[in-house]
């Protein structure tokens, strides 16, 4: 069985290595020095709420049991017949899928029964709202799991949906920081004057074995054995991977033997147990069903949620590359002719909550005389997520990823402030909008990996 042993600067490597290779390559504060340090030493290290739409923010508390009433009417007494139980989830040492995973499991229910507003990492101390289809609150506020706490249960006429919530606070410690005390001061100063890039973060393209990015990318194809494989087989430069999974990862690479890797596979990778489980459940059936149609009833097993996700990952990556060829080309001038901005007044994650078409018709095209005056800050400026119905910029950034249509952007870059100094650890308290990651502002302070000092070759 493969045991990974890596050094200290392997893993580094490693994490450069990755970054890259979805397109984060560039800072706002290149000149600076980083700081170095441990993100996420211990789960407590790094402690995530959700900022409810109202603007509260959400915790494990009694008193919370109002605080969804502010964000959608649709709440209501215990003798509606409301079919969705609105609860408050705080958990630790578990992706929201696995979260999910196991709460299905005890309720009895299928996994897409549950909805939320947004995705919580593992490696943290998180807060959300969830809720649950056809479940009663009773049964919510007795689930019982060493690492998930739930309160504020409450009937609800409507399920959360992805991006109801207007953002999350961040309370991080980052500990064993080099550099000396104006050193520090000066990054983290740089970091609220400045801003970061702001880059879909690593959490969105999957942190374990199995990339998020390229089992959308099959998916998107239509190519459900493939989508499978990427899932499943050991990726060739991952050395943190060990124990029971990487022999799972393996045996599958080996001999595609389904019963054997879903009793290797470890219940924390629910995802990838989920698809093995639909694969068992079709064993019988090889005679009448070819195996990319199994694959593709295996995937299609998986939640609507949990797919869309896995699309997304694949055009979040287009957007990193894009925005680190938008920096690369043009670095942080102004905006640029043809470029797409938020023109001054719009508050983006406001402007996000809206439907698509109120978003298309939101955003302003930089006009030359704009550009030349230099009307817009690159603060203003966003770049648009594939989907439908949207050019692209008119600039050379379009020959970087070539997409037909949009329908989302995001910002190309933000600021966020809030720190204290100790002995050789910073705290940061932070609020980000939803699609901003935490750990994208970290890195813009600790430049553990520097950019490339040239353009190399990404795959698509």
């Amino acid at each position: 069985m493969r045991q990974p042993r890596c050094s200290a600067a392997q893993l580094s490597q490693l994490s450069a290595d990755a970054e890259r290779s979805v397109g984060i390559c560039e800072y706002v504060s290149q000149a600076l020095p980083g700081l170095g340090g441990v993100v996420k030493a211990r789960p407590s290290d790094f402690q995530v709420n959700e900022i409810s739409i109202a603007g509260n923010e959400v915790i494990i508390s009694e008193a919370a049991i109002d605080e969804g009433r502010a964000d959608e009417q649709s709440e209501s007494t215990d003798d509606a017949p409301d079919q969705f139980t609105r609860f408050t989830l705080r958990k630790e040492r578990m992706d929201t899928f696995g979260a999910i995973a196991e709460m299905a499991r005890q309720l009895e229910v299928p996994a897409r029964s549950f909805g939320f507003a947004g995705l919580k990492d593992f490696r943290a101390v998180t807060t959300q709202e969830m809720t649950v289809r056809g479940v009663p609150p009773a049964a919510v506020r007795v689930l019982v799991h060493s690492h998930l706490q739930v309160s504020s249960c409450r009937k609800v006429a409507r399920s959360l949906r992805l991006g109801q919530l207007s953002g999350n606070r961040f309370r991080i410690v980052l500990r064993s920081c080099h550099g000396t005390a104006a050193e520090v001061e000066a990054a983290l100063s740089a970091l609220a004057r400045r801003g970061f890039v702001n880059y879909f973060g690593m959490q969105r393209f999957g942190e374990t074995a199995a990339r998020n990015d390229e089992v959308g990318k099959h998916l998107l194809l239509g190519q459900y054995a493939a989508a499978v494989d990427a899932l499943l087989k050991p990726r060739p430069d991952d050395a943190r991977t060990g124990g029971a999974e990487a022999e799972a990862r393996e045996a599958w690479e080996r001999s595609n033997d389904v019963r054997t890797v879903l009793k290797l596979m470890p219940r924390v990778r629910s995802v990838e147990r989920e698809v093995l489980s639909a694969l068992a459940r079709t064993l019988g059936e090889t005679q009448t069903l070819s195996y990319e149609e199994r694959c593709r009833l295996a995937v299609l097993s998986l939640p609507l949620n949990l797919r869309r996700l896995l699309a997304h990952a694949y055009f979040s990556r287009l957007w990193n590359l894009a925005a680190s060829e938008r920096l690369r080309q043009h670095g942080l001038r102004r905006a640029l002719e043809g470029e797409f901005v938020l023109p001054r007044g719009k508050r983006f994650a406001r402007l996000m909550r809206r439907g698509s078409g109120a978003r298309r018709d939101a955003v302003h095209v930089v006009t030359a005389e704009e550009a030349a005056a230099g009307t817009y800050s690159v603060r203003r400026v966003v770049l648009p997520l594939p989907g439908r119905l949207i050019e692209m910029p008119r600039t050379a950034v379009k020959d970087a990823v070539s997409l037909n249509e949009i329908s989302e952007f995001k910002n190309l870059s933000l600021v966020t402030a809030g720190s204290a100094l100790g002995a050789h650890d910073v705290f940061l308290q932070f609020d980000l909008p939803p699609g901003a990651y935490a750990t994208i502002a970290l890195r813009e302070v600790q430049k553990e990996n520097p950019a490339p000092t040239r353009k190399t070759h990404i795959r698509f």
